[in-house]
């Protein structure tokens, strides 16, 4: 019966991968920066520019608020504003998507507001793997089997659209519903952390002395940041490849709405596996040789991108993408989790999702200026290139206590 009860509590947690996967492809990698694309092509002269700022304003508001709202999390609870801010996500970005999708600054500056939302749900989901998971070994179990488990969320929103587009609906209505989904798809991890609430009370909790807002407010940072450094340069190529390849695909390699569609959802079968393996390699020869090898692939992936001229070198640059994207975020998740107490892992994801969410600033801001500058994304590609290399340097020092 305690099986069965542990394996509900997982899936549950799985559950919001699937579920977030299907906003990230729809509303960050794929469906959205088309509209917006699209939307704007007639009024300025580098899409992918203002696209870049858009998400790397969202991404600034949610790291300047994660650090407090972890801290908060680890004294009241972390169910309650995890349910507040996905609920919101999905009302702003239905009304965003039937009302408001023709203005451009409007659709912008919303887009900054439930991006950020967002956001902060990773947050606090990936602080609940360590009330879910004991040991290190389940940490990096759970963290690969729910973001590889998050994939089918990816091909299930992808094949909605592309369902949908054949029959002639329009991206707004196809946006909408996608929120709807999103929304229905994090019930059951929302009940799930709810539960999980009443049963974890962090310790700072029954400090009845504890000031709530001097808490919040803290300046001491009560664990070692200096992985938080490296997980940053690796987060760098990853945001940059996985906001802006569908505006690349769109923009530099003429390549149709359909087909860039059918692309992701082979990029999100062959990354469930391929994420799923990663936890069991991991398990064998260490988390920091299993993310080292990915970073190897990942100078391969930038290097094709910046040299891609046709369908072929892309499919190619994706094919390598899906082997490791998972595999990567996820064993990044699951090497923080092991490095600090549960007890304060609202806080510690706060500044976890700094690290990874700034990295959703600089590259994007690095590729809008490089489009900016030569009318190309592809230079941005190989700057990333030498930020890989130096992750590839510096992820040795992960393994130091």
């Amino acid at each position: 019966m305690k099986l069965k009860k542990g394996m509900i509590t997982k899936l549950g947690y799985a559950f919001y991968d699937f579920s977030n996967s299907g906003y990230v492809i729809i509303f960050q990698s794929f469906l959205f920066p088309i509209l917006f694309a699209n939307l704007i092509k007639d009024k300025v002269k580098t899409p992918a520019s203002i696209w870049g700022w858009a998400i790397s304003l969202s991404v600034l508001l949610a790291i300047v608020i994660a650090p407090f709202i972890g801290r908060f999390a680890d004294v009241k609870s972390k169910s309650r504003p995890f349910a507040i801010l996905v609920t919101g996500v999905g009302i702003i970005s239905f009304v965003t998507s039937v009302f408001i999708s023709d203005h451009m600054i409007a659709l912008m500056l919303v887009f900054i507001l439930f991006n950020a939302m967002f956001e902060l749900t990773q947050t606090l989901y990936d602080a609940f793997l360590r009330d879910i998971a004991k040991t290190d070994e389940e940490v990096t179990k759970l963290s690969t089997f729910a973001w590889g488990f998050g994939y089918l969320g990816g091909i299930l929103f992808a094949l909605i659209y592309l369902i949908l587009n054949s029959i002639g609906f329009q991206i707004r209505y196809i946006l909408a519903l996608s929120s709807i989904l999103y929304t229905a798809f994090s019930i059951f991890p929302i009940v799930i952390f709810w539960r999980l609430d009443n049963k974890y009370i962090s310790t700072v909790s029954k400090q009845k002395e504890v000031n709530l807002i001097r808490y919040i407010f803290k300046s001491k940072i009560p664990f070692d940041i200096k992985p938080l450094l490296i997980y940053w340069i690796i987060a760098d190529c990853v945001a940059a490849i996985l906001y802006h390849s569908s505006i690349f695909a769109k923009t530099e390699l003429n390549i149709s709405d359909r087909t860039i569609g059918i692309l992701m959802i082979c990029v999100q079968l062959l990354a469930f596996p391929a994420t799923w393996y990663a936890g069991k390699l991991a398990s064998k020869i260490g988390i920091v040789k299993t993310i080292r090898g990915s970073l190897v692939i990942w100078c391969c992936v930038l290097m094709i991108l910046y040299c891609s001229t046709r369908l072929i070198h892309l499919i190619f640059a994706l094919v390598l993408t899906a082997l490791v994207i998972g595999t990567t975020q996820s064993l990044l998740r699951a090497h923080f989790a092991t490095k600090i107490d549960s007890q304060i892992s609202g806080e510690g994801f706060g500044f976890f999702g700094i690290a990874n969410k700034s990295a959703s600033i600089v590259s994007p801001a690095l590729v809008s200026i490089a489009a900016a500058i030569t009318g190309s994304i592809r230079p941005a590609f190989f700057i990333l290139m030498l930020f890989v290399a130096v992750a590839i340097y510096f992820s040795k020092f992960l393994n130091k206590k």
